[in-house]
């Protein structure tokens, strides 16, 4: 349990008040404390986004084919966030804040977001939308690559490293999708 100024990281209670399938609410209630739900048969795993020390496995020409790097337009990445959430320090009422990282010569982009599922504080609404601004700030392209069975050390949400001499370039992601 981790303590985050003077309070708990993610702490999460709910009521459920509206009419909806169970998946999207755990869905949702797993990314206000930054994770994801992986189903894997008839259980699921959380992975939540968390700082690691080294990657789990490097990539590059010798252990994949057909690598894409693909950049994320800054056009497509959101630099002001606005939420509702229950507050619970007010009686649960809704309340509206939001959250910017605008730089210099930016534009704003504006987004809003689904209001958070369940009563919140509203240190840990902003803490939430700062590591969204920070996601929109610093994950600016995507890679896609094919590897054979053997050289796949790594599962969803592990850190990996993609380096290639002959694009010049030296990567590193999060393990977002695996398909076959």
């Amino acid at each position: 349990e981790e303590i985050v100024d003077g309070e708990r990281r993610h702490k999460f209670d709910a009521l459920i008040d509206f009419s909806t399938d169970l998946w999207s609410i755990a869905t949702r209630a797993a990314m206000q404390g930054r994770g994801i739900l992986i189903p894997l048969g008839r259980k699921y795993k959380v992975i939540i986004d968390k700082s690691v020390s080294a990657p789990v496995c490097v990539y590059g020409e010798g252990n994949t084919k057909n690598a894409k790097v693909m950049p994320i337009p800054r056009q497509d990445r959101a630099n002001i966030l606005v939420t509702s959430y229950l507050d619970e320090d007010y009686n649960y009422e809704e309340r509206t804040i939001s959250e910017e990282d605008v730089q210099t010569g930016e534009n704003p982009i504006v987004k809003n977001l689904p209001i958070l599922v369940g009563p919140a504080r509203e240190t840990e609404v902003r803490r939430h939308l700062k590591y969204l601004l920070r996601q929109n700030r610093y994950i600016d392209h995507m890679i896609q690559f094919e590897a054979g069975m053997d050289s796949i050390a790594i599962e969803v949400g592990d850190v990996f490293a993609f380096q290639s001499q002959a694009n010049d370039l030296a990567l590193s992601g999060k393990i977002y999708r695996i398909n076959g």
